[in-house]
């Protein structure tokens, strides 16, 4: 292998894929997940929501304006915050609403 070969391999050959531990200069290893933080605007959860028999995955963030939307579905009568919404087997359930009226819903309010 010449040596432009030798350079340009190095180019194009991927990078390892970095493990959950970096080492320090000591040589202990301390988790990626302590040197790491979630971003409070642009860490968002997704919202799992079933209209008539379709399931929605949106970000939690473009409900948490919406105050009926707040108290109905994402907070029990003692303002703990419920369970629903996060796995495909209990989602929220919003029924009295079609799934092409919701999808409606969530074009003028994420305007894609």
């Amino acid at each position: 292998m010449n040596t432009s070969s030798r350079a340009l391999s190095k180019i194009i050959t991927p990078k390892r894929a970095t493990s959950t531990f970096e080492k320090s200069s000591l040589g202990d290893v301390q988790p990626l997940k302590d040197l790491v933080r979630r971003d409070p605007l642009y860490y968002n959860t997704l919202l799992i929501i079933l209209v008539e028999a379709v399931l929605f995955k949106i970000p939690h963030s473009y409900f948490k304006n919406v105050d009926t939307f707040q108290k109905t579905y994402l907070f029990g009568p003692d303002s703990e915050e419920v369970s629903d919404g996060y796995t495909d087997q209990q989602p929220v359930r919003l029924d009295g609403i079609g799934a092409v009226d919701f999808r409606c819903l969530l074009k003028v309010m994420i305007q894609e």
